[in-house]
């Protein structure tokens, strides 16, 4: 009896604590599917043998529906989920599982399209999700009934959640197409940690009062395996050099069973689904030694030391490296109407070269796929040599004539390479690969014309990002022309279309700088900093025209201050459309 006692009084401190995760090694299953395709449960654990459950009528319950107000929003466009959360249960507060139920469907409704399939469940934290009862493996398909003699037509399954989940999201059918849904888990969870504290209270009480001693001192003894006494793996390298003060150390941890903790100097890091790590570091001058120390389930622990040292330079005039642009850490939503084409020329047939204009389009590729949620088989990319006259117009009068939705489609047009003006300083002219300076009109594109063509197509809106300038000067404050006379433009810019959006790299005289620190153009390397989120500026979580030139402009003027000239990115069309809808 006093085993049983100090057992549950362990629970009891487990399962009350808000300081730690824990990870228990699950008995059996609480929740199977029996041979009548019917949701069976049983307790894990012959301790508890009640099923707790948490009342359905808290699904409307905000605090439950993640994000609430955002979901509001998803569903008014892409329609009522297929399911809705029918009950959450559990027995010993280690196995919470939560049950969901397709929507009942009449007869007589003709314009739902629901389907009893998920197509993608997952949880924070990654390992939170023990298994999942009710799914057909193969196809995602809910096979469970909700009741065992019914001639109901509605299908169930459960997701069974480690005590440490917090959040809980499904990529499922909606009435109207796919939505996610998402739900925070700590309502059910703070509700069954009242009862089972309740509970292991009153059996501790009712111990006592029998004269039975309960252990009240923390146990020292844990959860232990005999076959698993190694510690995890850690793999980082043995030494770093830093090239300022700034290093992004990562690697990867992995164990044969789960890792409860992982710090570096200290401060907890998380993993991803593979047990990979990225931490950024401060590197003094006179280095730095970090230690790693990785904990499995079972307290097996590894440690690891790696020393950082850090280049030193000699004195003198230094480039500081600017932060290198990372698409794939933006969380944005896709937008199904949009459609890109993606222009870059750095090495020019005739002309001098635009410096890192191919390498701006190439990473632009993916910010449209990221941050503006283009599909990349709407993406068409030309670099260089096939950014030539005949492809450019081929793209634009043929792919994208096919691939415009009239009324419907959002095209985005981007731009990096060198522009000019023409002879009367009023038409300014896109450059391709093989343009010739000396016949502007035959070989290169007016920018008025290259948005008319697109025009005829009739697209819901179009939205340009150009990284040039007209002045008749490279990046680097080179002449197109060797015997170039002063310019000065008196091109409308407002002579737009009324669907179109355009941001510039800089005013008609200016010149668009190239930014070495990044080996970016100085206007395309900010653009893509502020599509990434940085330029979401009221913290909506929408990225606008207005907001991103916004963006753009002050750290551009801000940069280009610095190496003595004048850049300062222009913006015309609907300031208020939205480009980027971040999760």
């Amino acid at each position: 009896m006093k085993r049983l006692l100090a057992y549950l009084f362990l629970v009891l401190i487990l399962v009350c604590s808000t300081n730690q995760s824990v990870v228990f090694a699950e008995k059996k299953r609480m929740v199977t599917v029996d041979s009548d395709k019917v949701l069976e449960y049983k307790t894990p654990d012959i301790n508890f043998p009640k099923l707790l459950k948490w009342s359905k009528s808290s699904y409307d319950d905000p605090p439950f529906r993640d994000n609430s107000g955002e979901y509001k929003k998803m569903v008014k466009e892409m329609g009522d989920p297929c399911f809705r959360h029918w009950e959450t249960t559990t027995y010993d507060g280690k196995q919470i599982a939560f049950e969901f139920i397709s929507r009942k469907i009449r007869s007589s409704d003709q314009t739902n399209t629901c389907v009893i399939e998920v197509y993608k469940i997952w949880a924070e934290p990654a390992n939170s999700i023990n298994y999942v009862a009710g799914l057909s493996s193969g196809s995602g398909e809910a096979i469970a009934k909700p009741f065992r003699y019914s001639r109901d037509s509605r299908r169930t399954f459960a997701v069974v959640v480690t005590n440490d989940a917090k959040r809980l999201c499904f990529k499922w059918p909606s009435d109207r197409g796919v939505i996610d849904t998402c739900y925070n888990l700590r309502t059910p969870q703070r509700e069954f940690s009242k009862i089972i504290t309740a509970r292991l209270n009153a059996i501790k009480l009712r111990e006592e009062a029998k004269g039975n001693v309960v252990v009240t001192t923390t146990p020292t003894e844990i959860e232990t395996s005999v076959t698993d006494t190694s510690g995890p793996q850690i793999e980082v390298p043995g030494k770093l050099i830093a090239k300022n003060d700034q290093v992004i150390l990562s690697g990867k941890i992995t164990d044969e069973n789960n890792i409860a903790s992982v710090k570096i100097d200290n401060t907890s890091v998380t993993l991803d689904k593979k047990g990979n790590f990225e931490i950024d570091l401060f590197v003094p001058l006179d280095g730095l030694k970090v230690s790693i120390e990785a904990i499995d389930k079972f307290t097996n622990k590894t440690s690891r030391t790696i020393v950082i040292s850090r280049e030193q330079k000699e004195s003198g005039e230094q480039i500081v490296k600017l932060p290198s642009l990372n698409p794939t850490k933006i969380d944005a939503k896709d937008n199904p109407n949009a459609l890109a084409l993606i222009v870059g020329i750095t090495n020019y047939k005739n002309i001098p070269i635009s410096i890192y204009a191919d390498k701006d389009a190439k990473l632009f590729a993916d910010y449209a796929y990221r941050s503006l949620g283009i599909s990349r088989d709407k993406i068409k990319l030309l670099v260089n040599d096939s950014a030539n006259y005949i492809e450019i117009k081929t793209s634009l009068k043929r792919w994208l004539k096919n691939e415009i939705v009239e009324d419907k489609s959002d095209v985005y047009i981007f731009f990096a390479g060198h522009g000019l003006v023409s002879d009367n300083q009023k038409d300014l002219y896109l450059i391709p690969y093989d343009g010739e300076p000396s016949l502007l009109g035959d070989t290169s594109f007016m920018r008025s014309d290259l948005f008319s063509l697109i025009d005829e197509s009739k697209p819901g809106s179009v939205t340009a990002f150009f990284d040039t300038c007209y002045s008749g000067l490279t990046r680097q404050n080179e002449m197109l022309v060797a015997d170039a006379r002063p310019i000065k433009i008196v091109a409308d810019e407002t002579s737009l279309p009324s669907n179109v959006n355009l941001i510039s790299a800089a005013s008609n005289n200016e010149i668009a700088s190239s930014l070495e620190e990044a080996e970016h153009g100085m206007f395309s390397y900010y653009l893509m900093e502020g599509l990434g989120g940085n330029a979401d500026l009221d913290q909506n979580k929408n990225i606008t025209v207005g907001e991103l030139h916004e963006y753009v402009k002050n750290r551009v003027k801000e940069k280009a201050a610095k190496l003595g000239r004048d850049q300062n990115p222009q913006v015309s069309g609907n300031k208020d459309k939205v480009l980027v809808k971040l999760n």
